[in-house]
């Protein structure tokens, strides 16, 4: 997602999947100046990905990975909640049709279609001339 909190790509996965190989598949053809990532993103392809496309990468240490302590840069203590805000708003739009749906097809349809709601009312926003309403990962509602 970008700085105002509007989702950029997205990738759907089983729920017993790790985070971190996709990374690259997901800043692949952007140009972000930073890329912030939790202890979930920690390995060293995901920093050289970052590299390749001239960000700074900004991503916690996950003690399980490499031994060190947890390090968690300002950057991501400042931003994660736009992660978060925007998580919110998916189980919100979903609703109890998460719970319903059985099976990865049907929970990634349903995804992305939050996924599309929210970009089409971003894009309404911009036509409307009321950028102000990007700024806000909450006032996305349908």
């Amino acid at each position: 997602m970008d700085r105002l909190g509007l989702p950029r790509k997205a990738v759907v996965t089983p729920g017993n999947r790790y985070d971190s190989p996709f990374l690259p598949e997901l800043i692949r053809g952007l140009r972000p100046k930073d890329v912030i990532g939790d202890a979930a993103h920690d390995a060293e392809s995901n920093r050289k990905a970052c590299s390749e496309i001239g960000a700074k990468p900004h991503i916690a240490t996950n003690p399980r990975r490499s031994g060190k302590r947890r390090y968690t840069p300002p950057l991501c203590k400042r931003k994660r909640y736009i992660v978060e805000q925007l998580n919110s708003r998916f189980k919100e739009m979903l609703g109890e049709c998460w719970l319903r749906f059985k099976g990865l097809a049907k929970k990634t349809t349903s995804v992305y279609s939050a996924l599309l709601a929210m970009n089409a009312l971003a894009i309404q926003a911009l036509l409307t001339n009321r950028p102000e309403l990007l700024r806000k990962v909450g006032v996305y509602r349908y």
